[in-house]
């Protein structure tokens, strides 16, 4: 296992990862508006909706969270602080075949397609 994706590098910012816990199909535009200034999402089904945005500290985190609950959708939201995101470097391999196998129009002389199911 190794890092991946360093959040924590981000310099004078805290990571911090949104999820509406409780909500209707409005929360996702919701989030949007929320956290215009966001990094990633807002992501939707089939997971929960959730974006993830750098704050500068834990009041502005819980603050931010707390706005986002008052807006159309959006019922309850909990926050996660994010350090890094550490996954296996096969995750790589495994993600690059995945896109290829569902992207046939486009190729990368770097992504090869899946020629066999079995693995």
């Amino acid at each position: 296992m190794q890092i991946r994706f360093r959040p924590s590098k981000i310099e004078g910012s805290i990571y911090a990862a949104f999820v509406v816990r409780e909500g209707d199909e409005r929360a996702r535009a919701s989030l949007a508006a929320a956290f215009p200034d966001r990094i990633v999402g807002p992501f939707g089904a089939p997971i929960r909706p959730n974006v993830g945005v750098p704050v500068a500290n834990l009041d502005e985190a819980e603050r931010r969270a707390s706005e986002a609950e008052l807006l159309p959708g959006i019922k309850r939201v909990s926050m996660y602080l994010v350090r890094d995101w550490i996954y296996p470097a096969a995750f790589d391999e495994w993600l690059a075949m995945r896109v290829a196998n569902r992207t046939r129009d486009v190729r990368h002389p770097q992504i090869k397609p899946r020629t066999s199911s079995a693995r």
